[in-house]
């Protein structure tokens, strides 16, 4: 791999020595590699997510079934349940982008 740089004597690229030559050509394959993982697309496997997840799972689904024995009107309180969550993320995920600490893509 030259550096585009020619030879006034050949009019031939002159190429780089041997250590940068191989510095720059790990250095494409690393690009290359980081290009390849960002079109594919990498997945995080974080157990301590995975965790929280489960546990605000079995706390909705609790929450959801006592909402079901106990209310005389089940379907609007879990309707007002459903609603207030989502309300509630939105409200966080647009809180914490404006403050710089969340952001789409990152």
């Amino acid at each position: 791999m030259s550096n585009g740089i020619l030879c006034p004597q050949r009019d031939q690229p002159v190429g780089l020595p041997p250590k940068a030559e191989r510095d720059n050509q790990e250095h494409d394959h690393r690009v290359e590699q980081h290009t390849k993982e960002a079109v594919v697309g990498v997945f995080t496997f974080t157990p301590t997510w995975v965790i929280q997840d489960v546990i605000v799972y079995l706390f909705a689904i609790v929450t959801t079934l006592f909402i079901v024995k106990h209310e005389k009107h089940p379907a609007s309180v879990i309707l007002e349940f459903v609603c207030f969550v989502l309300l509630y993320a939105a409200v966080f995920e647009n809180f914490a982008t404006l403050m710089g600490l969340y952001g789409y893509g990152r």
